[in-house]
């Protein structure tokens, strides 16, 4: 599972390398229980799966760095 690109100056989005590149910045942020956005960044090495626009049904994968 690849590590995500950070953002320089913004921690609550990264990027992705390779073919997923041009998806832009991702949000890494937490939310809390009632599914309030918290202003912090998930913790370096979260696994995070999102929903791939270019392939309905799949997922993508990725770490946070």
């Amino acid at each position: 599972m690849p590590y995500a690109t950070p953002v320089p100056g913004n921690p609550l989005v990264v990027t992705l390398p390779g073919t997923h590149a041009s998806l832009g910045q991702i949000s890494i942020e937490k939310y809390d229980s009632g599914g309030n956005p918290t202003g912090e960044p998930l913790k370096r090495g979260t696994q995070v799966q999102i929903p791939d626009p270019n392939n309905p049904g799949k997922k993508i994968y990725f770490k946070v760095p």
